[in-house]
């Protein structure tokens, strides 16, 4: 995928984060890279800040979110998107924490 591609997925995940008003910045050169460290706060955000109803039904539901590794917490994440979305990500999981895969990350 081309670095035009790679700026068109990053400006679209900066319009979402926008609207759902992430207080953090984001460094865009680790994301182009495929760096996991810089997916993560967002993610956290996301499944554990942003909605408390939100927060509540995963709770509900017994996902366990806090207190747990980034391995743990990815592996919840993608169990949320599978069965609460009906989402399964391009990436499988075990990629997710490997350098690189950065446009399969940002979709």
């Amino acid at each position: 995928m081309g670095a035009g591609d790679l700026k068109n997925l990053a400006t679209k995940m900066q319009s979402l984060l926008n609207l759902i008003k992430y207080p953090h910045d984001i460094n865009y050169q680790f994301i182009f890279r495929g760096y996991t460290q810089e997916f993560l706060p967002p993610l956290n955000y996301i499944f554990q800040e942003y909605s408390l109803p939100l927060v509540k039904y995963f709770v509900s539901k017994n996902y366990e979110l806090s207190c747990k590794t980034d391995a743990e917490f990815i592996e919840t994440v993608y169990k949320i998107c599978r069965d609460e979305f009906s989402y399964v990500p391009n990436l499988r999981r075990d990629k997710f924490f490997n350098s690189g895969y950065a446009a399969q990350k940002l979709i």
